[in-house]
């Protein structure tokens, strides 16, 4: 499945935990809390344009609304109080599969992934691919399932700029 990552910054970072130093340092993995004042503290989120359904995580992308938001029982697109129910606006709303925020208890993205690719690419990816699978739930519709490991973190499907034959191929 295709996802979309976004950084946000928090007051409440969960070590290890990215955070932004300055500038010229970049984006890196910190152990614990730095004593620099102006050290920024994030948290990466996966986002898709799956349905959302009760108990979710959603980001709006709506101009006033900022912030993560859980999709409520009666809400048919997951939208609270501080979120527009109008039909159009839909489109905004966008269902977080992954985050290294784990107060959310939602599968997690793997560090060492955050250090060989988001680190070392100071966040420059545009688009991830995590693994899912389909099951049936007891009323005998199929749902597809994020795939995490036995950490509990999503599984990163890896990818490549460009492909060749022999990749395609599987003897």
């Amino acid at each position: 499945m295709k996802c979309y990552p976004m950084l946000r910054p928090t007051d409440n970072p969960i070590f290890p935990s990215l955070v932004m130093g300055s500038p010229e340092l970049g984006l890196r993995i910190a152990s614990k809390r730095f004593g620099m004042d102006e050290a920024v503290y994030y948290h990466l989120y996966f986002l898709s344009d799956r349905e959302i359904k009760s108990g979710d995580y959603m980001k709006s992308y709506a101009i006033d609304a900022d912030g993560l938001y859980q999709s409520k029982v009666d809400d048919k697109y997951g939208n609270g109080n501080q979120m527009r129910t109008a039909e159009s606006d839909k489109k905004y709303l966008w269902k977080i599969e992954a985050s290294t925020d784990p107060s959310l208890s939602i599968p997690l993205i793997p560090i060492n992934w955050m250090e060989e690719e988001w680190v070392k690419k100071q966040g420059n990816i545009k688009e991830v691919y995590i693994n899912t699978y389909t099951s049936i739930i007891q009323t005998g519709v199929w749902s597809t399932k994020v795939s995490k490991d036995q950490q509990g973190c999503v599984i990163i499907i890896p990818t490549k700029d460009s492909w060749n034959r022999d990749n395609l191929f599987v003897e």
